[in-house]
């Protein structure tokens, strides 16, 4: 599991599509299952993580931004779900 874990590091620190290749035919057909499931997900998704390795600095963190605040607004209902605006119901209610 240590050489597991070393190989592992050793392509995604370097960037290196081809220690990705080689990483995933030595783990391919382990005998530890957990191992073999993560190789078998990495070849499901090998473009995009081959992609990660080509373009590390591209990321997607300030559109998840962008549409963390939008949730956030919608779901406050920009002021119209507000406890005042419940209790003003209340007494109107009444």
């Amino acid at each position: 599991m240590v050489r597991f874990l070393t190989d592992f590091h050793l392509w995604l620190d370097l960037n290196d599509e081809a220690a990705l290749d080689g990483f995933i035919n030595n783990y391919r057909d382990s005998n530890i299952d957990a191992v073999a499931q993560f190789v078998n997900g990495l070849i499901k998704d090998y473009d995009a993580v081959k992609n990660c390795l080509v373009y590390p600095n591209i990321s997607n963190g300030p559109v998840e931004g962008i549409n963390s605040r939008t949730k956030y607004v919608h779901r406050r209902g920009g002021g119209r779900a507000s406890v005042e605006l419940l209790c003003a119901f209340r007494v109107l209610a009444s």
